[in-house]
């Protein structure tokens, strides 16, 4: 008999409220039944998604010159990204994703969604046919001294960051994942963000065209369409177009904010006049004063700059639905 490829799995078992043990399990089940050789690792903290990413390349890599990493993740978006900034050779790594978590953006954009055990067959016929992998673009972001960070889904400064600050420090968040209403969480965060912060003069320079506004809200640098748990922030994102969509939000009276808020999350703001929308594969950004800056849903710290990177089918994604691509 053949020998199947071994498979890595990077697994956040406290997802959405404990789940992921579950879906986690389910998994395990179908790669026993195909009797396919795996190692799993577990996250237990704040960035082990990303130090166990680095560890299976180095481990792996160090074997063979054309050893190849076939790993699945089954997580929420936050353990995606992580595991994403811990990849340290993407040209060698087949990456298949189970999502488990409250918002699961990715997912729902690359259409992953189903049964788990469905979704590990599918990786696996992927794995075992030799089928190319989907390339999919990833953003980056460079702010700070020297910093930077890799995206799947979203990146951006002002009032959505502020409300992923304002949701992790929230003791209601956990308790609306364990009800399965953890998008709501998203929605109060955003209406508090909206009345307790501070506009700033801007200035942009994207793909070498420069703009400026002299309030701006918040500017969304998407991968995809939507983030936050479905707020199609940008509808027509494309993951796999080699550029980022910028939405940028300038100069709304705080009380008219309030009343656009579901334009928004129907994904009918398109055509207020406060929004705007661009197309770019590079974009940097000048504030007066600082502003929360995040990379999917995590909170950065506060900043007056940051450049913004689309870099073009970086990521190899096995076990997507054949008809979805």
């Amino acid at each position: 008999m053949t020998r199947k490829e071994p498979i890595a799995i990077i697994v956040n078992k406290r997802s959405r409220g404990g789940q992921g043990e579950e879906i986690f399990r389910k998994v395990l089940k179908v790669l026993d039944r195909e009797e396919v050789p795996y190692s799993a690792h577990e996250t237990r903290r704040k960035g082990d998604g990303a130090q166990l990413a680095r560890t299976l390349c180095k481990s792996t890599f160090r074997s063979a010159d054309d050893r190849v990493l076939n790993l699945i993740v089954i997580g929420g978006d936050g353990t995606i990204n992580e595991t994403v900034n811990g990849i340290t050779d993407f040209s060698r790594v087949r990456m298949g994703v189970i999502e488990t978590g409250s918002g699961n953006d990715f997912a729902r954009e690359l259409k992953i969604a189903g049964d788990p055990e469905v979704l590990a067959e599918r990786i696996l016929r992927d794995i075992e046919q030799g089928a190319d992998p989907v390339r999919i673009d990833l953003g980056q972001v460079r702010y700070g001294e020297g910093k930077s960070r890799l995206y799947c889904i979203s990146s951006g400064m002002g009032m959505d960051a502020l409300a992923t600050k304002l949701a992790d420090r929230s003791r209601w968040k956990k308790v609306l994942n364990r009800l399965h209403m953890g998008n709501l969480i998203y929605i109060l965060v955003t209406i508090k963000a909206l009345f307790t912060m501070k506009t700033s003069p801007m200035t942009m320079d994207a793909d070498g065209q420069e703009s400026s506004c002299s309030k701006m809200i918040f500017t969304a640098f998407m991968n995809c369409k939507a983030e936050g748990g479905g707020i199609q922030m940008a509808p027509k994102a494309d993951p796999t177009d080699g550029k980022l969509s910028l939405c940028l939000v300038e100069d709304v009276p705080k009380w008219k904010t309030f009343f656009y808020l579901p334009l928004l999350a129907m994904a009918r703001h398109e055509k207020l006049k406060c929004f705007h929308f661009q197309n770019a594969a590079a974009v940097r950004i000048q504030l007066k004063h600082p502003m929360a800056l995040h990379t999917d849903g995590e909170y950065l710290g506060d900043y007056k700059q940051a450049a913004f990177t689309c870099l073009p089918g970086q990521l190899r994604m096995i076990g997507l639905a054949e008809h979805d691509r």
